[in-house]
């Protein structure tokens, strides 16, 4: 025999030796990670939250119901780092997930979703709801869905039960805590769903490892005990990030797709702006309004203009009305007169779009951003901007309008605290009085109505109002905010069952969360209208 071909036939069987000892390693490998993954998925997700349950009733009611819903077994220790032991983990985490999502609506550290819009992270006041939410999700989940030990009698039984529910609690707060603090600092390394999920879920472990430690009167937690929890929990937490990053694609929490922070929107409403626009607009101030009545016989108006105020004022002088009254009728003639005129006889007039909302949100509120995207958007469809010229939202959409290089019109009213337009108006229409500057507000082919307070909610119902009783044409109302306006449509639901409206009245809005939805809508409107 060759000896040259003899050592390569051995070298050959060498190989596949080793080919076949690496395949049966790997193979047992997955089938142990497979295995331990499912035992730890069915013993945690079903046998855990019954047991817990069932000790419950069992050392209240005196009863021996454990043995009889036993019906997985808690998977075997295994070796930390091994296959098993992952599989362990992620059965676990899986498994953990569901009592999460049906306590808290919101998977894992998701509790920080709540603060996606409103560019609040960093663990203060705003962060309390999430916080505190999340600590009762670890108390109910602790106290009441973890079992303590085989036997409803084994140590103090409240006393685990309590121990439990704190240790939970405490973990878990600090996971989201720490999700929440890591995402305000804006880096993109620390800030995402994953990463900010995962250092936090560390904390938590480690706090977690401690405290069952101590609780069990051993002390603070070997090194081996931390690790395993530290892991565990860090990987846990990762997961969950992934599912919130993953929910907030499906369902986003802005309504936007892609869009969940104050940056995110602003960068969106940037996208608008018209390029070479002057940044700020100069204050309009030749839409005056005269202060007394009896100037107006002096103002250079129509003979038609000049009549009605002649016969307007022999008509209060005979009146035996308070002078008030007198001064509101004068005001109100003239404010609807110089504003419906100035309105009627803009430049370059498009279909007019009005937008409400709130005059208490800042630059740096995403309502701001999102008001001033939809003025932005408006104009780039077509329209003309029409607000109530005053900041906030106000100000946000007349932003868009002007900057995106539209028509951006303000009808202001004249308040101690709202002495002029916010500043980006290209016609400003001055009123005094709140019901001429409803009617002036009213000259319009749709209505945009975004959060704010009981002046929004007054205009918005108003308008609803009048096309209801056929005082308005019938044009779209859309109310931003599926959240915010949920309470205005069960309302509305409400008085259509006790038949106070008619089943129709609620066909005359739409309540949406994407801006997006209005301009399509818009868009299926007009070519409708061509047909």
């Amino acid at each position: 025999m060759d000896p040259l071909a003899s050592s390569a036939n051995l070298d050959r069987l060498l190989l596949q030796s080793k080919a076949s000892s690496e395949a049966e390693e790997n193979h047992s490998a997955l089938s142990q990670f497979s295995e331990h993954c499912l035992a730890s998925l069915k013993y945690n997700l079903i046998q855990a939250p019954v047991s817990g349950v069932t000790q419950i009733i069992d050392h209240v009611a005196d009863t021996n119901f454990l043995p009889k819903v036993q019906m997985f077994e808690p998977p075997k220790a295994s070796e930390v780092g091994s296959a098993a032991w992952l599989g362990d983990i992620t059965g676990g985490t899986v498994a953990a997930a569901v009592p999460l999502i049906v306590f808290h609506k919101v998977v894992g550290p998701g509790a920080a979703g709540a603060l996606e819009t409103s560019a609040t992270y960093g663990v203060n006041r705003a962060a309390f709801p999430a916080l505190a939410k999340t600590a009762s999700l670890g108390l109910a989940y602790g106290g009441i869905l973890t079992p303590v030990g085989e036997e409803k009698n084994a140590g103090n039984f409240w006393v685990q039960r309590g121990e439990n529910a704190l240790i939970t609690a405490a973990a878990l707060t600090t996971m989201t805590a720490g999700s929440i603090a890591l995402k305000s600092t804006g880096r993109t390394l620390l800030a995402g769903d994953i990463s900010s999920s995962a250092i936090a879920g560390a904390a938590a472990g480690e706090i977690d490892a401690d405290l069952h430690s101590l609780a069990r009167g051993n002390g603070l937690a070997t090194n081996k005990e931390r690790f395993a929890s530290i892991a565990s929990w860090s990987l846990g937490s990762a997961m969950g990030g992934a599912a919130n990053s993953m929910h907030e694609f499906i369902a986003p929490t802005s309504g936007i797709r892609g869009v969940r922070t104050l940056a995110d929107m602003t960068r969106l409403a940037d996208s608008t702006v018209k390029p070479g626009h002057p940044e700020r607009y100069a204050f309009e101030n030749q839409q005056t309004t005269p202060a007394k009545a009896e100037m107006l016989s002096d103002e250079a108006l129509q003979s038609w203009y000049n009549r009605s105020s002649v016969n307007l004022r022999h008509e209060i002088d005979n009146s035996a009305m308070p002078v008030d009254w007198k001064k509101q009728i004068v005001s109100g003639h003239q404010d609807f007169t110089y504003g419906l005129d100035a309105l009627h006889n803009r430049p370059n007039a498009k279909p007019v779009g009005v937008v409400y909302g709130s005059a208490r949100f800042k630059e740096n509120d995403f309502r701001y951003q999102r008001a001033r995207y939809i003025g932005g958007r408006m104009v780039q469809e077509g329209y003309d901007v029409m607000t109530g010229g005053g900041p906030g939202t106000m100000e946000g959409a007349n932003r868009g309008a002007y900057e995106a290089g539209g028509t951006s019109i303000g009808v202001v009213l004249k308040l101690p605290h709202e002495k002029r337009g916010n500043g980006y108006q290209t016609l400003t229409l001055k009123h005094r009085n709140f019901f001429t500057r409803m009617e002036n507000l009213k000259k319009a082919d749709f209505f945009i109505v975004e959060d704010g307070g009981i002046g929004t909610g007054a205009e918005a119902l108003d308008t609803l109002t009048h096309i209801q009783c056929g005082k308005l044409k019938e044009v779209p109302i859309y109310f931003v905010g599926k959240k915010t306006y949920a309470h205005m449509d069960n309302w509305l639901n409400a008085m259509e069952k006790a038949g106070t409206i008619s089943p129709s009245d609620r066909s005359l809005y739409r309540i949406v969360d994407n801006p997006e939805e209005i301009f399509v809508d818009l868009n299926r409107r007009r070519q409708q209208e061509l047909r």
